[in-house]
C-alpha cells in the first residue's frame, strides 16, 4: 500500500522527489481516510525500518562473499602450485566440500574433477545460448536475451533510487542493475535494459513475470543509450536499436 500510494504520487507530481520524508508524509496523510492515517505512519516506519535492514544485509553479505573469494582465490594459488591446475581461477570448478576435503588432505582427484567440469561447462553454455540470435553493429547493441518480446519506448536511464519517480508509463528502463527495491518500476516500464545480468538474474525474473521484454548484460548501456532516445527492445533476441535522429 506504501509503495503503491508514493508510486501513484511520483508520477503525478515530478517534483516529489525533492521532498523529504517528513514533507512527503505530510502531503500524504491529508489525502488518506482518517481511520487509515495512524496505521498508514506505522507502515511507513516499518517499511523504512525494513529498507534499512536489506540494504544493510547486502551489504553484509557481499562483505562476506568478498571475503570468501580472497580465500577462495588462495586455495586456486595453493591448487596451482600443486600443479593440480592450470591457474588459480579454475578453483571454481570444484565444489565447496571438494575443496576443503582436498584443503584437509582427503582424496580428492582435482586433476581430473576440473577438465571435465571445464568440459561440461562448455557444452552447457553452448545449449543455454543456442537460441540468441548473433547480432553486429548493424543489427544494433547486443546483449541477453532474458525475457521474450519487442517493445518501442523512450529511454529512461536511471541510476539509482533517485531517479524513480523520473520513469513515466511507457518509458523503457535503462539501468546497470536490479534488485527488489527496484521491482515497482517494471509494473511501469515497457521493457528493461540492463548492463549486467542473465537469465536469472533479478532483473529477467521479474521481466518475465510482468510480461514486458528484457535485454541486459549490455556493456555501458546507461552510456551508450541517451537518457530521452526512442529506443526498440527484442528480449527474443538479445538486442536493442536505437531510432536514427
Amino acid at each position: 500500500a506504501f509503495l503503491a500510494i508514493v508510486g501513484m504520487m511520483a508520477h503525478d507530481d515530478r517534483e516529489t522527489s525533492q521532498h523529504s520524508y517528513e514533507d512527503l508524509l505530510a502531503r500524504l496523510l491529508p489525502k488518506l481516510p482518517r481511520l487509515l492515517r495512524r496505521s498508514f505512519l506505522r507502515l511507513a516506519e516499518d517499511y523504512r525500518a525494513g529498507h534499512v535492514m536489506r540494504e544493510a544485509s547486502v551489504v553484509e553479505a557481499e562483505l562476506v562473499g568478498a571475503a570468501v573469494r580472497d580465500l577462495g582465490r588462495g586455495a586456486g594459488q595453493r591448487l596451482a602450485t600443486a600443479n593440480l591446475i592450470e591457474e588459480p581461477a579454475q578453483v571454481v570448478y570444484l565444489t565447496m566440500s571438494e575443496l576443503l576435503a582436498w584443503l584437509r588432505g582427503g582424496d580428492v582427484d582435482v586433476a581430473a574433477i576440473v577438465p571435465q567440469r571445464i568440459a561440461a561447462r562448455t557444452k552447457a553454455q553452448a545449449v543455454w545460448q543456442s537460441h540468441v540470435m548473433p547480432t553486429t553493429a548493424s543489427d544494433g547493441i547486443a546483449g541477453v536475451a532474458a525475457s521474450p518480446g519487442q517493445a518501442k519506448g523512450m529511454a529512461r536511464v536511471i541510476t539509482g533510487p533517485e531517479d524513480f519517480v523520473r520513469l513515466r508509463p511507457g518509458d523503457v528502463l535503462v539501468c546497470r542493475a536490479t534488485d527488489p527495491a527496484w521491482t515497482p518500476l517494471f509494473a511501469h516500464a515497457s521493457a528493461v535494459i540492463a548492463e549486467t545480468g542473465g537469465r536469472l538474474s533479478h532483473a529477467a525474473i521479474v521481466a518475465r513475470e510482468y510480461g514486458i521484454p528484457a535485454v541486459l548484460g549490455v556493456p555501458g548501456a546507461t552510456v551508450a543509450i541517451p537518457d530521452g532516445a526512442k529506443v526498440t527492445v527484442d528480449g527474443s533476441a538479445g538486442r536493442v536499436i536505437l531510432a536514427e535522429r
